[in-house]
C-alpha cells in the first residue's frame, strides 16, 4: 500500500475472477471511505471492493500489526457504502470442483 498513489484502489480475491466486472457500479457508488458489494445473503464482499487509498492506508496505519488481522476487521474502520449486486454469478467464489464448473459456464455465457 505504501507505493499506491491513486485516488482509488480496487481489491479483488483471486478466487473472484468475475468480481471485476462490478467495478463500474461500485465506482459509481462510491461516496464515502469504500464501495463493496453485498450478496444475496446481506454479506459485505470486501474482496471485491473499491477502496478510497488514503482512508484504506489510515485505516491499516491504526493497526500496531497487521500478523493475524483479518479483512473484516480492517473493514470496520471505514465507512461503507455498500452496493447490492443484481448479477450474483459475478460474484462467484472458486473453492470447489462444483464452483469451478458455474464459473466455466459463466465465462462461457460471457464470451470470455
Amino acid at each position: 500500500m505504501q507505493n499506491v498513489e491513486s485516488d482509488l484502489v480496487a481489491i479483488f480475491a483471486t478466487d473472484m475472477p468475475f468480481a471485476p466486472k462490478v467495478l463500474p457500479k461500485l465506482k459509481r457508488a462510491l461516496k464515502n471511505d469504500a464501495a463493496l458489494p453485498i450478496d444475496s445473503s446481506g454479506y459485505l464482499q470486501p474482496l471485491a471492493g473499491l477502496y478510497r487509498t488514503s482512508k484504506l492506508k489510515k485505516a491499516l496505519a491504526d493497526f500496531e500489526t497487521l500478523e493475524n488481522k483479518s479483512i473484516k476487521e480492517l473493514v470496520n474502520k471505514l465507512n461503507i457504502d455498500s452496493v447490492e449486486i443484481t448479477e450474483m454469478d459475478l460474484l462467484i467464489d472458486i473453492d470447489t470442483k462444483v464452483e469451478l464448473l458455474k464459473a466455466i459456464d459463466l465465462a462461457s455465457r460471457l464470451g470470455i
